[in-house]
């Protein structure tokens, strides 16, 4: 009983530790961290009516359209295009990214939020867990072609809703770009890691324990047999 609570206890505080986002503001930073795996800058346009995009099925939005060239403000942060999303193209003001496959890290580009003086709101991200963040607000009015970096590591997700308030306001048309990501491994990959950390634990528990003081005498296994 024992062992079995030490084992429980220990990987309950670790999914306890990795509930929330550790977040990047600097893309370059990004990059070098989180190392995403996968990028989607909208160079091909996407399968009608689900917004799929060819290169990466298991990736989707709604909401929004595909854009190209530069236009008041609107440009791409990759490539020649982008996807862009305003009054009338989007329900609430957001787009919603959905992953078919769960991902441990998503990045992205918002360009030109928040440049109209009578569009006032805020700019945010929120995950299928509950995890939401405030990226942006106007006022202060932000310069036209403004961009705005947002990165982030999570425990698995498969959708993000990004929401901007001001694209209910007429004139105030935002984009999003560059969008990074990387998914997790296969549901039986996962699983079988949780059984070795169980299977670990358990193991280094079940040494002799010494009366006198009540502490566990642990065994270390030499390098030479580890992973063996």
């Amino acid at each position: 009983m024992i062992r079995l609570l030490t084992t429980t206890t220990i990987l309950l505080i670790a999914t306890q530790t990795q509930a929330a986002w550790i977040t990047y503001t600097n893309k370059t930073t990004y990059k070098q961290t989180a190392k995403p795996q996968y990028l989607e800058s909208f160079e091909t346009p996407p399968t009608n009516p689900s917004m799929d995009f060819g290169q990466y099925p298991h990736f989707s939005i709604v909401g929004g359209g595909h854009a190209t060239g530069v236009l008041d403000g609107h440009h791409p942060t990759h490539g020649i295009n982008y996807w862009v999303w305003g009054p009338g193209t989007s329900a609430n003001g957001q787009v919603i990214l959905n992953f078919t496959k769960p991902v441990k890290t998503v990045g992205f580009s918002i360009i030109d939020f928040g440049d109209v003086r009578t569009a006032p709101g805020t700019l945010t991200a929120k995950d299928n867990r509950g995890n939401t963040r405030t990226l942006a607000t106007n006022p202060p009015r932000l310069p036209s072609g403004n961009e705005i970096f947002f990165g982030f590591t999570t425990p698995p997700i498969t959708q993000l809703t990004i929401t901007a308030t001001t694209s209910n306001y007429p004139g105030d048309g935002i984009d999003i770009d560059e969008i990074y990501f990387t998914t997790v491994p296969e549901p039986q990959t996962a699983t079988l890691l949780i059984m070795a950390a169980v299977v670990f634990f358990l193991g280094t528990n079940n040494s002799p324990c010494n009366s006198e003081n009540g502490n566990l005498e642990h065994n270390r296994i030499p390098k030479s047999q580890r992973g063996t």
